[in-house]
């Protein structure tokens, strides 16, 4: 699965509905946020650097963006492992590692080649455009492999058939738990000794005198059920309907059928939004890791201010600078995005270990000249406090439906407009 693929479930419905104008409804919104990526490329201003690509040279371009995707995907099936569950080692690939692979070839694209030799000058032979088909040409093939590794694995729920999610299932059992006193439990287990002293008792043997009608009773009647937890599971009894937590782990996931025209247009307007996100993150990155590679001696003039700064600096200050801190935010952006809920729960299960207000000394009382003045333990605890509220606000923003999708069309959008603004040459 490639990134773009975590959000499957955003559009995978639009494109399996069973309506059947739902598949070309589908492509049209997805040519639709296309060709709006495609049209960014118009921010980019009129090309005037002393390199003019020519048709090869955005063949190879694009080329050479839309066959690395395949490659990741290869590794994290044939030599990982992973199954699409967005893990650590997985978003690890799609992320630090993807990036750096684009940087790199993004350099092996900027290198002269034979017949750019005598116009290169010594510098970098490559576009602010180029860039941009790169990296549309990259989220393109992402686009595509998710599609077609996701065809099997999202079924829509058939008419009339009901599909008991697991969150059902756990509500019920919470209100089963609290229904639950010490009474009741006594009294089960008063009745289950009993039980038990009736059942594992040796059972009377027949006796096989002459005139006896009893028949012979075999010993293996007593079929014990154990279950491993307090009820039987339900996908057990019924493993057809399981619902799974990600589409990747050997059963469908089921989705609700559109209940009205209304409901597809919502549906279809959030998932060319999400393809839209993708298409203007890739192109902003892209044009971000090639600042570098803009730069062209004696071309001061035509050429953005950021290309000229990094420019004069070596690569290694360029890769501390920008290379490492982007890789970094993207990756942490995207692992609040798609593992928050997970986190949630593991802070949410955690016993509370902070100390009672209390406990704790008051800088007014148990100062000595009484000055409120904040020693290093209130620093830190002030700092705690703040870390905890927002992380305290973060939750309650990202419980909200729809917060995973708005916020990472957010980011895409603030990569693209810092993408264009950095490598967009004066006018």
């Amino acid at each position: 699965m490639t990134r773009i693929g975590y959000w499957g479930a955003y559009y995978m419905p639009v494109l399996l509905d069973s309506s059947p104008y739902a598949p070309a409804a589908a492509l049209v919104g997805a040519a639709a946020a296309i060709a709006a990526a495609g049209a960014g490329a118009g921010l980019l201003g009129a090309a005037a650097g002393p390199f003019e690509p020519n048709a090869q040279d955005y063949f190879r371009t694009a080329l050479l963006g839309f066959l690395p995707p395949v490659l990741v995907h290869c590794i994290k099936t044939f030599v990982l492992g992973t199954d699409g569950s967005a893990t650590l080692v997985e978003l690890l690939v799609d992320y630090p590692l993807s990036d750096a692979l684009m940087a790199a070839l993004l350099a092996a694209l900027a290198y002269p080649q034979v017949h750019q030799a005598a116009s290169a000058d010594g510098g970098w032979c490559l576009t602010p455009r180029q860039s941009y088909v790169f990296g549309l040409s990259w989220a393109l093939n992402e686009l595509l492999l998710a599609v077609l590794g996701s065809l099997n694995d999202y079924v829509e729920e058939p008419h009339g058939l009901i599909i008991h999610a697991p969150d059902a299932q756990s509500e019920e059992l919470s209100s089963l738990r609290r229904s639950i006193s010490l009474s009741r439990c006594m009294n089960v287990r008063r009745q289950a000794s009993r039980i038990s002293d009736n059942i594992y008792q040796p059972p009377p043997r027949a006796s096989h005198s002459y005139g006896s009608l009893a028949p012979a009773r075999a010993d293996d009647d007593l079929v014990v059920l154990a279950f491993t937890g307090d009820s039987p599971d339900a996908d057990g009894v019924c493993p057809s309907l399981r619902h799974r937590a990600h589409p990747h782990s050997g059963a469908p996931l089921y989705f609700a059928p559109a209940a009205s025209w209304h409901a597809f247009s919502r549906r279809l307007l959030l998932a060319s939004l999400i393809v839209l996100a993708h298409l203007l993150q890739a192109a902003g990155q892209a044009l971000l890791m090639s600042l570098y590679f803009l730069y062209v001696p004696d071309s001061d003039a035509r050429l953005a201010r950021l290309v000229l700064y990094f420019g004069g600096h070596s690569f290694a200050f360029f890769a501390a600078v920008l290379l490492l801190p982007f890789s970094l935010a993207n990756f942490a952006c995207h692992l609040l995005l798609l593992t928050w809920k997970d986190d949630r729960a593991v802070l949410l299960a955690r016993p509370h270990s902070h100390e009672p207000d209390s406990l704790l000394p008051s800088p007014a009382t148990d100062s000595p000249v009484g000055a409120c003045v904040l020693s290093p333990f209130h620093a830190r605890l002030a700092s705690h406090r703040l870390c905890r509220r927002t992380l305290q606000s973060w939750r309650a923003l990202a419980s909200r439906r729809g917060a995973s999708p708005v916020g990472a069309l957010c980011w895409a959008l603030a990569v693209f407009a810092a993408g264009v603004c950095a490598a967009r040459p004066p006018t």
